[in-house]
């Protein structure tokens, strides 16, 4: 693999990573679009890495937090550290039943990476449109009713329906 696909690979994976779409998804769709040989589950892995690299070093402080509030959680103490750990987890689930799903049926294994990934971003595009013409473009929730814990809340479910969606 040429230093070119690297920087092409690691620059799409980092755009990506906190777009609600498969930052994986593009690691395998480029090579497809571009004809390059498939960069194999060691380049993935590394991107990843270095994109939990990333986000540790940027979020260094809320890691902290999560790590005490998951030790809160296990001592039944409620503090906003436990509050976060447990959002956290809340926005996990979706993504840990999909990948379960997929994997105890076997789905994963008789659908091609670039077509189950194509594929899925058509089903997805297509739920959003026809949502809006079917229900119209949704009514904004005036944030200042809600309290910080509902927001919080509602933040972690939507963020794991949006990485469910995405794989």
């Amino acid at each position: 693999m040429s230093i070119e696909q690297i920087i092409v690979l690691a620059l799409i994976q980092g755009i990506t990573e906190f777009l609600p779409i498969s930052s994986s998804g593009h690691l395998i769709l480029v090579p497809a679009l571009t004809g390059w040989a498939d960069q194999g589950v060691v380049t993935d892995m590394v991107t990843n890495l270095g994109t939990l690299a990333a986000v540790i070093i940027y979020f260094w402080r809320d890691v902290v937090h999560m790590f005490w509030g998951t030790l809160d959680v296990v001592r039944r103490k409620t503090t906003q550290n436990s509050k976060l750990a447990l959002h956290i987890l809340i926005g996990t689930i979706p993504i840990i039943i999909v990948g379960l799903l997929l994997n105890i049926t076997h789905l994963d294994e008789h659908i091609p990476a670039v077509l189950s990934v194509l594929g899925l971003f058509t089903v997805f595009r297509a739920v959003v449109v026809v949502r809006r013409v079917f229900f119209g473009k949704p009514e904004p929730t005036n944030i200042s009713r809600l309290s910080s814990d509902e927001v919080v809340k509602a933040r972690s479910k939507l963020l794991g329906n949006r990485n469910r969606s995405s794989v």
